[in-house]
């Protein structure tokens, strides 16, 4: 196999799959590092599992009624605070295939950018 027969096999095969691997790698790991399906799972349950329960036996409407609307608001600011750790971790995921997907247009246009180089190195005639 000749040398300019390797370098493109190693080029756009070996090196490009390697490429698609390190990006998977990337993508799997915001997932992990933002706990995707466990903030999912707990979506609607309250923030840090803040709730009020009733102190004293019996029903006391009042106390019913605050406890009650604690909880309510326990879990809207979990629910938001959870929300933003999606999008972050969206914004994240989208930096991520931007970034990789820009890699892997240069790499594959790689040659041909350093060939026009030398090409036009040359060409000039610079002192």
């Amino acid at each position: 196999m000749s040398i300019f027969l390797a370098y493109f096999y190693w080029h756009y095969l070996e090196r490009l799959k390697d490429i698609f691997l390190v990006m998977s790698n990337y993508v799997n790991f915001w997932v992990f590092f933002f706990s995707v399906k466990i903030v999912l799972r707990s979506l609607f349950l309250p923030w840090k599992k803040v709730e009020s329960v009733p102190q004293k036996t019996g029903f006391d409407i009042f106390i019913w009624a605050n406890n009650f609307f604690f909880n309510i608001v326990s879990r809207v600011i979990g629910f938001i605070m959870r929300i933003f750790l999606l999008c972050f971790f969206i914004i994240c995921e989208t930096v991520t295939l931007t970034v990789g997907i820009v890699s892997i247009v240069v790499w594959l246009f790689l040659p041909l950018i350093v060939a026009y180089l030398i090409i036009y190195g040359f060409s000039k005639n610079n002192v």
